[in-house]
C-alpha cells in the first residue's frame, strides 16, 4: 500500500524496471494529473497493454523517498470471435449436403481468454419463411468441441444428420476474456437443403385420363400442370420433356437441350406449353418433369412422368364389299361419310373401323328411321388394324332405313357416317319402244332387219364396213323403288341368263351405260354392233339399285340383211344374130340361177 503523509510529494513510473529513486519519475500534480487529498490520492496512469508494472514513489518535505512497485497485467482488447471454415463450403450461406455439415470458429484474445470461453447456442428453423424457431438439443441433432488455449482455442459445432438437418441453422458463439471483457456476438445462419423439390399434380391442361394415359389431338400441342414444392431453399425451375422412346433425356441444370422451361406461378403451380413438333404420332410419349431448387437440388434421379398419346387422325371406317348389294357414296368431306345400300332384301351391313385411340364408349349408332334392327360396335382391342362393325335392319321391312353412326375416340376426334339402307323388292319396266322405223314394223323374232325398216349406220374402216342397228326404248324403278342401275343387251343366243351385275363382257352381257333414274321413267338408245347374216339374237334386261331383274326380253332368229343382191354370169353361147348366157344372183337369203 502506498502511503502518502501530509505535505509529501507523489510520483509514478510505468518503466519495466523499477527506476532509483533519484531516476525518472512522473510527478503527480493536483487537478492537473490526479487528486491528492491528504493521504489518499487517486492518480490516472496512461497505460498500454505493453505495461506489465507500476511503481510509485512518495517524498517528504526533508526528501525522505519511499518506492512501491506492482506488477500488473493491462487488458485493453476484447476477444475476437472468427468463422474460419465450413464443412462442406457454401454458396451465400447455404449448402445442399446431405451429411454432417461442420463450423470451425476461433476465438482469440491478446492476453487470456475466460475458462468458460467460448459459449455456444443453437438455433433452427425448417425454412426461411418459418415462424417457429425451434431450439435444437446438443449432442442429440448437433455438438461443440473446444481446444484448449489461454490467448487461443478452435471451436467446431457440428450438425448431425437426421432430425432438424435440412433447415436454417443460426449458430451464436460467445466469448469473454480473463478481464471479463466480451466480445461481440459472432451470429451465423446457414441454409442445409439436401433435398430435391417436390413435383406433384402432373396433368394436361383441359384433358381427363384415360385408361393411364392422356389422349390427345397432336395438332393442337399439349399444356402440361402440376405443383411443385421445396420446403427450405426454395424452387428455382421446372422443365418438362417428351420422348416417345422411354428413356428420359439427359438432364443438366446448365445445360437444358431437349427440356422445356415451365412457368412457375406465385402459389406453386406451373404449366408448360408442347407444341407438336415435340411428339410422336400414335404412340405413347413419356412426359418427364424435374423440378431443381436454389441450391441445384433435382428430381432427375426420380422424375415423376406421365403418358401422353397424341393422335394426328380422326377414325377411319371403312365399309365391306356390299357383295349383293349396290352401294353409293364414300367419304364425303374429311371423315363425315354418306353411305347408301341398295338391297331386295335386309341383311347385315358390316365395315370396318380403324383408330389407336378408339374406345368402346365413344361408339353410338342411331336408328333414325326407327327401324329397329341391331347394331354390333368395334371391338377396341382390334380397332388399332380395323375392328369389325355391323348393321343389321328388320329383315322383313321394305323401305329406306337411315343409321347414324358417331364415333369419338379417345383424343376426342369426331367421325360420324350416315348408312342408309334401301330395301327394294320389285324389278323395274323395259320398254323396247321403237326397234324398227315402222311402227307397223315392230322388232318380233324371225323378223328380216334392213336399211329400209330400221334405224341404220354403219362405218368403213380400212376397207371393212361396220353395221349398227339402233335400239331405242325407256325404263324406270317403280315408285319407291331404288332406282334405274344397269341396262344390259346381248348378240349372244347362249346368255339365256342374266348374270351380269357390273356389266362383265365374259358373260355375253353388254352394259348400255343408259341414263339411270331414281324417280321416273327416262329414254334410252343405243347402237348395237351387228353382223349380216341369219339365226341372230338380240335380248335386254334391266337392274335396279337393289338388285332386281327384269325378265329377259328376247328377240331370236333375227335375219340382218343390208347389202343388194350380186349378179354375175356362169356361161354364154354366141350365134349368129344372138348371144344366149346364163347368170345367177347371191344375197344373204342364197342363191339361184336366173
Amino acid at each position: 500500500m502506498v502511503r502518502l503523509a501530509s505535505a509529501s510529494k507523489l510520483y509514478y513510473s510505468t518503466a519495466a524496471t523499477t527506476p532509483a529513486v533519484g531516476g525518472t519519475w512522473t510527478q503527480v500534480v493536483n487537478g492537473t494529473n490526479g487528486t491528492l487529498s491528504g493521504s489518499a490520492f487517486t492518480v490516472d496512469v496512461p497505460v498500454t497493454e505493453d505495461v506489465t508494472r507500476i511503481s510509485f514513489k512518495t517524498e517528504d518535505s526533508l526528501g525522505n523517498a519511499t518506492v512501491y512497485t506492482y506488477a500488473v497485467t493491462v487488458d485493453l482488447s476484447a476477444p475476437t470471435i472468427v468463422l474460419t471454415s465450413t464443412t462442406p463450403a457454401v454458396t451465400n450461406n447455404q449448402t445442399a449436403t446431405s451429411g454432417n455439415f461442420v463450423y470451425t470458429f476461433t476465438t482469440a484474445d491478446q492476453k487470456k481468454l475466460a475458462a468458460e470461453t467460448p459459449a455456444v447456442t443453437a438455433k433452427y428453423k425448417t425454412s426461411a419463411s418459418s415462424t417457429e424457431t425451434i431450439t435444437p438439443t446438443l449432442n442429440t441433432h448437433y455438438t461443440v468441441s473446444s481446444t484448449s488455449g489461454d490467448k487461443s482455442r478452435t471451436t467446431t459445432v457440428t450438425v448431425k444428420t437426421g432430425t432438424y438437418h435440412d433447415g436454417v441453422w443460426t449458430i451464436t458463439v460467445n466469448a469473454k476474456d480473463a478481464a471479463g471483457r466480451s466480445a461481440e456476438s459472432l451470429v451465423v445462419s446457414t441454409t442445409i437443403d439436401s433435398a430435391a423439390p417436390v413435383v406433384s399434380g402432373v396433368a394436361v391442361s383441359g384433358i381427363t385420363i384415360n385408361g393411364g394415359k392422356y389422349y390427345i389431338k397432336k395438332a393442337n400441342g399439349a399444356t402440361i400442370t402440376g405443383s411443385v414444392s421445396d420446403a427450405v431453399s426454395g424452387v428455382d425451375a421446372v422443365y418438362v420433356a417428351v420422348s416417345s422412346t422411354g428413356t428420359m433425356p439427359t438432364f443438366n441444370a446448365l445445360d437444358t437441350t431437349n427440356w422445356h422451361s415451365a412457368t412457375i406461378a406465385t402459389d406453386s403451380t406451373w404449366s408448360c406449353a408442347l407444341e407438336s413438333a415435340n411428339m410422336t404420332a400414335n404412340k405413347d410419349n413419356t412426359v418427364y418433369v424435374v423440378a431443381v431448387d436454389k441450391l441445384a437440388n433435382n428430381t432427375s434421379a426420380g422424375a415423376t412422368t406421365a403418358v401422353l398419346y397424341p393422335d394426328d387422325k380422326a377414325p377411319v371406317m371403312s365399309f365391306d364389299d356390299p357383295g349383293s348389294y349396290s352401294v353409293s357414296g364414300s367419304d364425303v368431306t374429311g371423315y363425315t361419310y354418306n353411305v347408301t345400300y341398295y338391297r331386295s332384301d335386309a341383311v347385315a351391313i358390316t365395315g370396318k373401323l380403324t383408330d389407336t385411340s378408339y374406345y368402346a364408349a365413344g361408339w353410338t349408332c342411331a336408328d333414325t328411321s326407327s327401324n329397329g334392327g341391331t347394331n354390333t360396335k368395334p371391338a377396341e382391342a382390334d380397332a388399332a388394324t380395323g375392328a369389325s362393325w355391323s348393321i343389321t335392319p328388320v329383315a322383313t321391312s321394305t323401305g329406306n332405313f337411315v343409321y347414324t353412326i358417331t364415333v369419338v375416340d379417345k383424343a376426342k376426334y369426331t367421325s360420324t357416317a350416315t348408312v342408309t339402307i334401301v330395301v327394294d323388292k320389285d324389278a323395274p319396266t323395259l320398254t323396247i319402244s321403237n326397234a324398227t322405223v315402222s311402227s307397223a314394223s315392230k322388232l318380233v323374232s324371225g323378223q328380216t332387219i334392213t336399211e329400209n325398216n330400221a334405224y341404220y349406220s354403219s362405218t368403213l374402216v380400212s376397207g371393212v364396213t361396220t353395221h349398227y342397228y339402233t335400239v331405242s326404248g325407256s325404263w324406270q324403278d317403280n315408285d319407291g323403288g331404288t332406282g334405274t342401275a344397269h341396262l344390259y343387251y346381248t348378240t349372244n343366243a347362249s346368255a339365256t341368263t342374266a348374270t351380269a351385275v357390273t356389266g362383265v363382257a365374259s358373260t355375253g352381257w353388254v352394259d348400255m351405260n343408259a341414263t339411270t333414274s331414281s324417280t321416273g321413267s327416262t329414254k334410252w338408245s343405243n347402237d348395237i354392233s351387228i353382223a349380216e347374216g341369219t339365226g341372230n339374237s338380240l335380248a335386254f334386261y334391266a337392274v335396279d339399285n337393289a338388285g332386281n331383274k327384269t325378265a329377259i326380253t328376247r328377240f331370236s332368229n333375227l335375219a340382218y340383211d343390208f347389202s343388194a343382191p350380186v349378179a354375175s354370169f356362169t356361161s354364154y353361147n354366141t350365134v349368129e344374130q344372138a348371144t344366149r348366157g346364163n347368170c345367177s344372183t347371191q344375197d344373204y337369203y342364197g342363191q339361184r340361177s336366173v
